[in-house]
């Protein structure tokens, strides 16, 4: 709806309920706003969820853990990929609500040195049908499902990590994935 005097111009978004106010001398700064009549449909850009912003932020600082050891190109990728599926599937059902994070915090040492050892070994599991995984597998391990389609399955250059790494991957736990 458009109300105009000549001089002034008020438009109001039916759809939004926002109201544009602008002088008649503005009106080819405005013009876009008129898109409407040909038919153009606006975009509304929200702004990005918080959570989304506090998961990228969180990620990046994995990532420069995992880099930080040495972890480049396809295999920091991979790793990185196998870790936000970890995450993934704790929040939606594909693994026991905080199988991951408990997991990581009652199995891994708090200074971070055999997180690597850990998640090595969790990855060859995830990657083991039940019935082909070794029968004296510690049983936080073995609550772990098999995950098909091979993600799993390339191996990756062993590593050692610091409480940095660990700590990094436990905040990214405390997110909700789903």
């Amino acid at each position: 709806m458009l109300v105009c005097d000549f001089q002034r111009f008020q438009l109001l978004d039916l759809n939004t309920g926002c109201i544009t106010e602008f002088l008649l001398k503005d009106l080819y700064q405005n013009v876009k706003l008129f898109g409407f009549i040909a038919g153009y449909q606006t975009q509304v850009i929200k702004a990005q969820d918080p959570i989304n912003i506090k998961a990228a932020e969180r990620m990046g600082k994995l990532h420069d853990a995992l880099k930080g050891v040495g972890y480049t190109g396809h295999e920091l990728e991979v790793y990185l990929v196998r870790l936000l599926f970890c995450l993934f599937s704790e929040d939606t059902t594909i693994f026991e609500k905080r199988l991951f994070q408990d997991y990581i915090e009652a199995k891994t040492a708090a200074d971070g040195s055999d997180l690597a050892h850990h998640l090595a070994s969790l990855f060859y599991v995830l990657n083991q049908a039940p019935e082909k995984r070794l029968t004296n597998l510690d049983e936080s391990l073995s609550a772990f499902p098999y995950i098909n389609g091979k993600l799993f399955a390339e191996p990756l250059p062993p590593a050692q990590f610091d409480s940095k790494m660990r700590e990094a991957l436990l905040d990214l736990c405390a997110l909700d994935w789903s």
